[in-house]
């Protein structure tokens, strides 16, 4: 009984020892094939306008350790450009999850020296990451306000002119009726001139004719 006891006893030992031993195995191929990941989508497109705030954000999830952030630049030779805190530019990370840490790139004031393409970065001791590329697209305010300042002063000269050809009209109006009143005073005083001449010619003739009544005359 004994010999049979300590069979099956070390049996059993043997079977948990290797239990345990697959256990370990895969809890440790689990922890290798845990890799970190950024999220952000393929020719992702941040736009903004010139002398605004943009902030762009890269989501990261990570296994242990917790990785370092970073932000690159890549220019029209295709260098990268690692991009630091400025007056301008600030980056910024919060922890938003058990396993979740997300970075900010914040621009207080873009314009449009800031086009181009940008990368999300994270880096650990055993490994380093970069994210799919960020187009960012800033769109100038100048000449938007350029082109609408013609038509801002051209208004008002605009909406003068209906009022100077009216004030003209008016004043060419009273200049006739002015003129045409002093035509009409003329004709008026002439004719009672002439009345009064044959007036007076008319009684003389009366008076040098008063011996003959019959060929006097009244007629105007």
């Amino acid at each position: 009984m004994d010999r049979a006891f300590l069979h099956v006893m070390s049996g059993f030992n043997g079977l948990l020892v290797a239990f345990v031993f697959h256990v370990i195995v895969l809890a440790q191929g689990q922890i290798a094939s845990c890799v970190p990941e950024m999220k952000i989508r393929k020719n992702m497109l941040c736009t903004a306008s010139s002398e605004s705030k943009l902030n762009i954000s890269c989501p990261v999830t990570y296994c242990e350790e917790i990785p370092a952030v970073g932000w690159i630049k890549i220019d029209n030779k295709n260098n990268f450009i690692h991009i630091s805190g400025t007056n301008q530019v600030t980056i910024t990370q919060e922890q938003t999850g058990l396993k979740d840490i997300t970075s900010h790139m914040i621009f207080r004031n873009i314009s449009t020296d800031d086009n181009g393409i940008y990368r999300c970065m994270i880096s650990a001791s055993n490994f380093s990451l970069e994210s799919h590329n960020i187009n960012v697209n800033v769109s100038g305010r100048t000449l938007e306000t350029a082109d609408r300042i013609p038509i801002m002063v051209n208004v008002p000269q605009l909406s003068w002119l209906p009022y100077s050809f009216m004030c003209l009209g008016i004043l060419l109006l009273l200049m006739t009726m002015t003129l045409t009143s002093s035509l009409s005073k003329c004709r008026c005083v002439c004719p009672t001139k002439t009345a009064l001449h044959k007036t007076e010619y008319t009684t003389a003739v009366y008076t040098l004719t008063t011996s003959s009544p019959a060929i006097s005359t009244c007629d105007a």
